[in-house]
């Protein structure tokens, strides 16, 4: 386990938030990593006040995922606040630290990637190593906003700045989604997902709480709710509920992060296709391999979201978001048929050359933005038709995508 230590130079005086009544306990454990994590020695214990590598002060919980916990920490040595990434022991965290090395090397401009700062290791009570990564603050994700209740201004631009943040990765030959799944998860299906490019790996900006103390803090974030558990080892951990921002909080700035499952431009990988299936392209389902043009699908299918304010595809199983592709976009290439590999039983009327889209993609964008004009619709459909591709070699690139007329006037539409 890490020192708990207190650097007697630091005038912040910590505060340790506050334990929940047993009203509250099923809302902060909702909210809050799965409490099993622990039990099986995935989670690093961590409590509100701790002091990890003698310098960062856990102060809040900032989110979880399948891989790893993120909290909000104070760093006695730079004097501000940090994010700090706990990785699961063996996990794929390595291959983040990895390729994150390869970013700040290759990719010229990182303004819309989160990169480290700093990193180190943790040894728990079973003497396994979790990786830590120290991020700067930033918000919310896109998947945790509500987007109807921003600008469409703020959208627009948060669209714009993703695609340049894509068009650093891909000039430096790297693509977003890759990595298959580590063996020791490969059959729990709820712990396959944000392992691609989707709404949970991009996060809104938020104030800068450098020049704040602790008190001053929760007061813009509230103060940590938690409840205290007692692992059989004897360690104490405390489950936290996240940091909940409020809108008037973030920034219109957003960046792209969670790089464990990023490859090099010609890497295979199995499998193939990954979760969530919402925007997972096409190929991936059908066991072709991936490459930049996979990005692009799920950039399109971010844009959409960003424009319409909903999500295209809401299905969690793939074969059902195949059906709403088809739907929407008509049948798939006939040569793909009998080459299905995701979940759930394929259709052979996705492959029938004669099927027709039964949902208008005009309707839709009426439907959702009724106050969008005929002539901005004509740019989006403009914009879907060569987003939307079944077959990769056909799709828009990202940088003919910048390029385009039609992308352009929309950007120009919502100019700040």
């Amino acid at each position: 386990m890490a020192t708990l230590m207190m650097p007697l130079e630091d005038n912040n005086t910590p505060d340790y938030g506050d334990f929940v009544g047993s009203d509250d306990e099923c809302e902060v454990e909702d909210l809050a990593e799965p409490l099993n994590r622990y039990f099986e020695g995935l989670y690093y214990p961590i409590c509100i006040g701790d002091v990890l590598n003698e310098r960062y002060r856990i102060e809040h919980k900032l989110g979880h995922g399948g891989y790893s916990t993120v909290w909000m920490a104070y760093d006695f040595q730079m004097k501000n606040n940090v994010a700090l990434k706990i990785h699961v022991p063996g996990s794929e965290g390595e291959n983040e630290l990895k390729l994150q090395n390869e970013i700040i090397l290759r990719v010229q401009n990182t303004s819309n990637l989160l990169t480290y700062e700093n990193f180190f290791y943790l040894r728990d009570h079973d003497k396994q190593m979790h990786l830590v990564l120290v991020f700067p603050v930033w918000g919310p994700s896109l998947g945790s906003c509500f987007l109807m209740q921003m600008s469409i201004v703020a959208r627009i631009s948060a669209a714009k700045q993703l695609l340049k943040a894509l068009e650093s990765l891909h000039d430096a030959g790297i693509v977003h989604r890759g990595k298959s799944i580590p063996p020791r998860y490969k059959f729990s299906y709820m712990l396959i997902y944000s392992i691609d490019l989707n709404n949970r790996n991009i996060m809104w900006g938020i104030r800068s709480f450098e020049k704040s103390n602790t008190d001053t803090i929760y007061e813009y974030l509230g103060r940590p709710q938690k409840i205290k558990l007692y692992l059989p080892s004897g360690i104490q951990a405390e489950i936290v509920k996240p940091v909940t921002v409020s809108e008037d909080l973030l920034r219109d700035t957003i960046c792209l992060g969670d790089f464990g499952h990023a490859i090099n431009v010609g890497t295979s990988v199995t499998p193939k296709f990954h979760a969530p299936f919402e925007y997972c392209a096409p190929e991936l389902l059908h066991d072709k391999d991936l490459g930049l043009a996979s990005d692009v699908w799920s950039y399109m299918c971010l844009f959409l979201e960003l424009f319409l304010g909903v999500r295209l595809f809401y299905r969690n199983a793939s074969s059902s978001v195949i059906s709403d592709m088809v739907e929407l976009l008509g049948p798939l290439p006939k040569h793909w048929k009998g080459d299905y590999k995701g979940f759930g039983v394929s259709d052979d009327s996705w492959y029938d050359q004669s099927r027709k889209a039964s949902d208008r993609l005009d309707v839709l964008i009426r439907r959702v933005r009724p106050d969008v004009g005929d002539t901005e619709k004509g740019h989006i459909l403009s914009i879907m038709s060569k987003g939307f591709c079944y077959l990769p070699e056909s799709r828009i690139s990202v940088k003919q995508l910048q390029q385009d007329p039609s992308f352009r006037a929309v950007m120009e539409i919502y100019k700040q």
